[in-house]
């Protein structure tokens, strides 16, 4: 029993070490939306999401494009996207939309930056809006005291969009 368990791990991992590689080379092949380039929001929002949740550096310079989208709500949506892809290729769009003309986006953007540098990451869906949302609120009365780990290099660009903004 325990050497067949054994066969059935070590199968599958050399499984994934066959099959891996070929998975994230299609992933990062694969065309971005269409609805990204439509003249409607909500497309684009709805574009916007499915390039979230495949979370991978590689979906960032199409999200990067709507950095400066006409529509505020596309705006958040991409810094939203942008903050939970985690990467470093996200950090420049980030640091873009510090200087957007809506203030919840510009803050979006700041919040979004210290998280990367802290570790840090929003939670997703429906569980994850309540858990925002209640961290968010409890911060409103607890002194915050955020700081980024002794070592950790933070990339200059982004010291100076925080200190700008």
């Amino acid at each position: 029993m325990r050497d067949r368990k054994f066969f059935v791990i070590a199968l599958s991992l050399l499984a994934l070490l066959a099959i891996g590689p070929r998975i994230v080379a299609q992933e990062s092949n694969q065309a971005p939306p269409a609805g990204l380039k439509s003249s409607d929001p909500k497309e684009r929002i709805k574009a916007v999401k499915e390039l979230a949740k495949s979370g991978t550096p590689s979906s960032v310079p199409a999200l990067a494009a709507l950095i400066n989208d006409p529509e505020a709500d596309v705006r958040r949506e991409v810094v939203e996207a942008l903050g939970a892809i985690h990467a470093a290729e996200s950090l420049d769009p980030l640091i873009t939309a510090t200087h957007d003309a809506d203030m919840k986006i510009r803050n979006l953007a700041i919040e979004n930056l210290v998280n990367y540098y802290v570790g840090k990451s929003e939670a997703g869906g429906f569980l994850g809006i309540w858990k925002n949302t209640r961290t968010k609120a409890k911060g409103h009365f607890t002194q915050d005291d955020l700081k980024i780990d002794p070592g950790v290099q933070v990339d200059p660009k982004v010291v100076k969009a925080l200190v700008e903004a």
